[in-house]
């Protein structure tokens, strides 16, 4: 996502994945992301080489609880602008 920033979290992010736990990323954007981007993305992902499913969450519409988690655990995969 050009100009986003992006982290994963969860056991991946954790390293305590199991064989079939996906992989989490959140997509910083303050406007949030459009439902043709989010289509693109799953689509894009469930196409690729990646050995698991990745699971991609929208911080402009994650509740506050939600985010104090992903914040805990978050290991930044992409910087922003």
């Amino acid at each position: 996502m050009p100009g986003c920033e992006v982290w994963a979290f969860g056991s991946r992010a954790k390293w305590t994945a199991k064989p079939y736990s996906d992989l989490d990323l959140v997509i910083i954007s303050d406007r949030g992301l459009p439902l043709d981007v989010r289509a693109a993305l799953r689509d894009d992902f469930s196409e690729s080489d990646l050995p698991w499913k990745v699971d991609v969450v929208d911080w402009a519409t994650t509740s506050q609880a939600f985010r104090e988690i992903i914040e805990q655990e978050k290991v930044v995969v992409q910087g922003g602008k």
